[in-house]
C-alpha cells in the first residue's frame, strides 16, 4: 500500500467522528449513524451503545457489521470522489469489570466528553468493532482492498507496537 493511501485512511480514521454501522437483525438489514474514536492500534474502533437503538441490538456476540467513513460532502466537490473507507468487522462489548474497560472509556471520554452522562447508564455499553478487512475508494476507480498487512503499516505509521489490544472480554 503507497504512503498516500496508508495517510488517506489514517485521515479518515483520525479526523471523522461518525460512523454508518449496518447490522442484521433476525435477518433484516438495519442501519445506524454512530460516533467512534479509533483505537490507538489501528485494530478497531470504539463506539457507544443503547439496546433501545435498533442498530445497536445488532450488535451482538457472534455478530459481524459493516461501517462506511467518508469525508464531509461538499457543494463545489463531487460525491463520487469522496474518500471513504468500507470496514467489515466484528463488535465485542467492552464490559466494565475488563481489565481494558477504564482506559478504553477514557479514550472515547477524551473525544467526546458531553458522552459521560450516557457512560453512566446502565443501559449504555461499550463496544468495540474489530476491524479484520475492507475498501478503501480514494475517489472513482480508485479502491484499495484492506487487510491484516494494512493494520500492521497503520500501526507501524502511528509508532504503536503491533495488535496488542487485549479483546475487550478476557
Amino acid at each position: 500500500m503507497a504512503s498516500e493511501e496508508l495517510a488517506a485512511l489514517r485521515r479518515l480514521l483520525d479526523t471523522q467522528r461518525v460512523l454508518s454501522i449496518a447490522v442484521a437483525i433476525y435477518g433484516k438489514p438495519a442501519i445506524g449513524l454512530m460516533p467512534f474514536v479509533r483505537e490507538e492500534d489501528y485494530c478497531g474502533a470504539l463506539v457507544l451503545g443503547s439496546p433501545l437503538a435498533e442498530h445497536t441490538r445488532g450488535l451482538a456476540a457472534g455478530a459481524t457489521c459493516a461501517v462506511l467513513i467518508h469525508e464531509p460532502d461538499r457543494p463545489e466537490a463531487d460525491p463520487h470522489q469522496l474518500v471513504r473507507v468500507a470496514l467489515r468487522g466484528v463488535p465485542e462489548v467492552v464490559k466494565r469489570a475488563h481489565a481494558t474497560f477504564e482506559a478504553r472509556q477514557q479514550r472515547y471520554l477524551n473525544r467526546f466528553p458531553d458522552s459521560a452522562q450516557m457512560l453512566a447508564l446502565s443501559d449504555f455499553e461499550l463496544f468495540r468493532l474489530r476491524f479484520e478487512s475492507g475498501r478503501l475508494v480514494l475517489g472513482f476507480g480508485r479502491v484499495v482492498k484492506l487487510g491484516g498487512c494494512v493494520w500492521a503499516a497503520l500501526r507501524g505509521q502511528a509508532g504503536v507496537t503491533p495488535c496488542t489490544t487485549p479483546p475487550p472480554e478476557g
